[in-house]
């Protein structure tokens, strides 16, 4: 048998909290982003103009704003993403969903134009953000995690800054914002030397992607190669009710044969010699030559080739030995990509649509540190930009067939590492920091590129390097310095010695060793030394969260310290118990710091940042404790929660409540 008072609070829990879950629930879902991070989680506009405002701020693109904007649905009528075009010309492409990266690609030489069957880019968006969002299951959740504090980033209009940026090429030194400086396209004059589309008309075909991608990465290269066709490269061509053989029937089909076409594409090798700009003969013949070698199929109304497989052939047939073509078990794709990019050779890319029934050859010309890379779509300009190209599911499940690297790529010969220098210290005091250099350098061949890391160092001491790796180190760039710092061993009147062993990382045989002595001498004055660390997850917002570490003086015997904490980080409320001491001793042993924090009242946030305590006579002794607190992305609510945020909210009223809750 319930007693009256225990009733009344059931009754109270009942009725009030019908009334406010009517309240809330409605509250709850006019948000734009909800804050489990669901899959389902749709981003409106107004958030996704934030986001692009956000984004424009980030680039440093303060002269550009939203002209108009275009919602892209999938085909159940779901918002895909949104198209934000700019003012100048450019666009931004921002999805709609929480889990997904916010842009995901954008330009600011190029518009979006819009959703017609010829946009090579809207078919790239929506087949990859389809497949993306199907595939959402198999991104760590630590990535998931890292896009949400992407998406509030943005929201709050400061978006996250991530490191140095850096881009190849270098923003504003090219004027298509890549690699290559041409937007050729698939009309004329690039498809005058193409067959006639005799069962349509007449009409010339036009000159097909993967032919317009490889041309002009030729045509970048500023060579043919020497190529040369025979009646070894002739095939039979039977597409679109076309059925004859190139170059057999070239007079029916109006193309060169191929001893005109080797004139013609003699003639362009020697205006590449002589710095000539090309005619539009010299461009028709090398694409009707890339398209020859790729076994192109043609008409009026799409040419092509029925996979990857044959641009790389094409490549071959042009005397490209160095190329590689990168499948699904290549998993270093993306590092070969961005290399390339780094070394200015451009590379064929072949995407596919989300069924992989066709697809589309684009040439990839760029990259950031932010991991866009730089797409040229060979449509004369339109569409190109930086675009995000999926890294995180795999990449038979992406829109990515295949992509073609080491196109022309020189050999670049064998590096060889050297490293110069001593480090030696003397007569030091323990628990000290010490600091010294040495260099690294390529001594190998004229051209060669050294990818470098240190691999190994004393395991006596706290050691770091700055920096602690490198790439693309060339030998006519000379030496780089590399700084090093290290907290002295705990021991007085010791000898310690070691070396520091600096690696190839594309030949771990390649190495080479600095030697390392370090002798200490005697403590003569006091020094400070902190342990520990303050980390706190899954922490609700608002809440009071405890933690400690320790203070310690380790330096000379007999020696007193006086500390104090002087710094801490400025989001929460923070108390130290003690937060200074006096006449600390080696001898006493470290004491312990108590630590009390109110969290920040933002949710799905990571906070960090550390506490300085220092010498209070000598502040150049210090030592700091990393603090990370991170709040949750799934909140749970009870209803005694809500009911006690309620009282908290308003403390006058609800007095029938107040009376039932505390009976």
């Amino acid at each position: 048998m319930f007693e009256p008072h225990i009733v009344r609070k059931i009754s109270a829990f009942i009725v009030i909290g019908l009334f406010i879950v009517a309240g809330i629930i409605p509250v709850m879902n006019a948000g734009e982003i909800g804050t489990n991070g669901e899959a389902n989680d749709s981003i409106g506009l107004e958030v996704a103009i934030k986001v692009t405002n956000a984004k424009l701020q980030d680039l440093h693109k303060i002269d550009y704003s939203i002209k108009d904007t275009i919602k892209i649905t999938d085909e159940k009528g779901e918002p895909l993403f949104y198209v934000l075009n700019l003012n100048p010309q450019g666009y931004l492409i921002v999805t709609t969903s929480y889990n997904l990266p916010p842009v995901i690609a954008y330009s600011f030489t190029s518009g979006f134009n819009d959703a017609a069957d010829a946009n090579p880019l809207y078919d790239m968006l929506c087949a990859d953000i389809n497949l993306r969002l199907d595939n959402i299951q198999l991104v760590p959740g630590k990535i998931i995690e890292e896009r949400h504090l992407m998406w509030d980033s943005y929201i709050d209009g400061s978006p996250i800054v991530s490191g140095r940026f850096e881009q190849w090429p270098p923003e504003g030194s090219t004027p298509t914002d890549g690699w290559i400086l041409t937007n050729w396209h698939q009309s004329p004059p690039y498809n005058n030397f193409c067959p006639l589309d005799l069962a349509a008309g007449g009409d010339r075909s036009v000159a097909g992607c993967p032919a317009v991608a490889m041309a002009q990465i030729l045509n970048y290269h500023n060579t043919t190669n020497n190529v040369v066709f025979s009646d070894s490269d002739d095939y039979h061509h039977n597409y679109g009710g076309n059925n004859y053989w190139i170059d057999n029937n070239y007079m029916t089909y109006g193309f060169p044969s191929f001893p005109q076409l080797n004139t013609y594409l003699a003639t362009l090798q020697s205006h590449y010699e002589s710095q000539t700009p090309p005619t539009n003969n010299d461009k028709a013949a090398l694409t009707f030559a890339c398209g020859v070698a790729a076994t192109q199929v043609y008409s009026a109304s799409g040419s092509g080739t029925f996979g990857v497989s044959q641009a790389y052939d094409a490549y071959q047939r042009f005397n490209c030995t160095t190329i590689s073509l990168l499948h699904d078990n290549d998993t270093d794709l993306y590092q070969r990509l961005s290399s390339n990019m780094k070394d200015a050779l451009p590379a064929h890319l072949a995407i596919v649509n989300q069924d992989w029934t066709s697809g589309h050859n684009v040439v990839v010309d760029g990259y950031n540190t932010d991991d866009y890379y730089h797409l040229n779509f060979g449509w004369g300009g339109s569409y190109n930009g930086w675009y995000l190209i999926p890294e995180e599911i795999p990449y038979q499940l992406t829109v990515i067939e295949g992509v073609i690297v080491d196109i022309l790529k020189e050999d670049a010969g064998i590096p060889d590492i050297s490293c110069g220098g001593t480090l030696e210290w003397t007569n030091v005091t323990p628990c000290e920091t010490v600091t010294g250099s040495f260099t690294v350098s390529n001594v190998g061949q004229a051209g060669s590129n050294l990818d470098w890391e240190i691999a190994e160092w004393p395991t006596w001491g706290t050691w770091s390097f700055t920096p602690s790796n490198g790439n693309n180190l060339k030998p006519e760039d000379g030496p780089v310095t590399i700084s090093v710092n290290v907290v002295v061993p705990n021991e007085e009147h010791q000898l310690f010695t070691g070396q520091v062993k600096a690696v190839n990382k594309e030949n771990s045989s390649d190495y080479s060793t600095i030697p390392v002595s370090l002798e200490t001498g005697y403590k003569i004055h006091e020094k400070l030394f902190c342990n520990g660390s303050l980390v706190w997850a899954d922490v609700k917002p608002g809440a009071t969260i405890t933690g400690s570490f320790t203070v310690e003086n380790v330096g000379a015997a007999l020696t007193n310290l006086s500390w104090e904490i002087t710094g801490w980080p400025d989001w929460g409320t923070w108390t130290f118990t003690p937060s200074n001491g006096n006449h600390l001793t080696p001898e006493g042993g470290p004491i312990t710091i108590n630590v009390s924090v109110i969290a920040p009242k933002k949710r799905n946030s990571e906070f960090t940042g550390e506490i300085t305590i220092v010498n209070s006579n000598n502040n150049s002794d210090f030592d700091t404790i990393p603090v990370t607190v991170a709040t949750p992305y799934q909140v749970h609510f009870t209803l005694l929660d809500i009911l006690q945020a309620l009282m908290e909210r308003f403390p006058h009223a609800f007095p029938l409540l107040r009376h039932l809750l505390i009976q």
